[in-house]
């Protein structure tokens, strides 16, 4: 598990970003929209349908809490609910984006009947919003599998995506996108239901790292230098 799971109480993230082109408009309320945060800034947070309400922002940490996010189906029913958020990040001077850590937390009932069901899933990335435009995509696994489809208790999702070093380097600009669907089926006679725990127990967070100073990736690079000459 992660710093950021280890150190965060449990906690619910959903926003929303500033909205680019051809991007539908985005619902939620935000009481702080834009603001600054541990050594970035953000603008433009929301999310598209408003399940997810305003987040608390702490040490690069956004919780949530999702009071509405919930989908119950019954007696030959199928329901879905589906919702994204998004924010643009901007890296303060001297310090770049490292990774970003998602988690969530809920609770399902599926009755025991034949042909019930729930499932929870999700998605998130990282854009630029200038320079090479390159997109990333995290990943994150569910506990217990999915689709779940007898019993009662609580369900949770963790997923990380960690910025690569590539050239040239990743823009101090991004684009975060999260979108988190449920979905609940029942058979004839059953019943289903699954959740996000009103709380907050849905997380987003930032994880910044200082950029190197010159000097500091010179002494580096003579370092890796001296050592392949010992190795000869």
């Amino acid at each position: 598990m992660s710093g950021f799971l280890r150190n965060l109480s449990i906690g619910v993230a959903i926003a929303s970003m500033t909205s680019v082109a051809g991007a539908p408009a985005l619902a939620g309320p935000q009481t702080s929209p834009s603001r600054s945060d541990d050594h970035f800034s953000y603008s433009g947070a929301g999310d598209l349908n408003g399940f997810f309400g305003d987040p608390t922002i702490a040490n690069g940490t956004f919780s949530f809490h999702a009071a509405t996010f919930e989908v119950e189906a019954a007696d030959g029913t199928t329901a879905l609910q589906s919702d994204t958020f998004s924010i643009d990040l901007l890296a303060d001077t001297g310090w770049r984006f490292q990774r970003v850590d998602v988690f969530t937390l809920g609770q399902y009932v599926v009755s025991e009947t034949q042909e019930n069901s729930v499932e929870a899933d999700m998605a998130f990335s990282l854009t630029e919003n200038d320079g090479e435009s390159r997109e990333w995509f995290g990943a994150w696994a569910p506990n217990p599998d999915m689709p779940i489809t007898e019993g009662s208790g609580a369900w949770y999702g963790a997923g990380a995506l960690d910025l690569p070093s590539p050239t040239p380097p990743v823009s101090d600009s991004l684009h975060f996108e999260w979108t988190i669907d449920l979905e609940a089926i029942a058979g004839d006679g059953g019943s289903a239901l699954i959740n996000l725990t009103p709380g907050p127990y849905v997380q987003f967070g930032v994880l910044m790292e200082p950029i190197p100073e010159p000097t500091t990736l010179s002494l580096l690079a003579l370092g890796g230098l001296a050592a392949l000459r010992r190795r000869r």
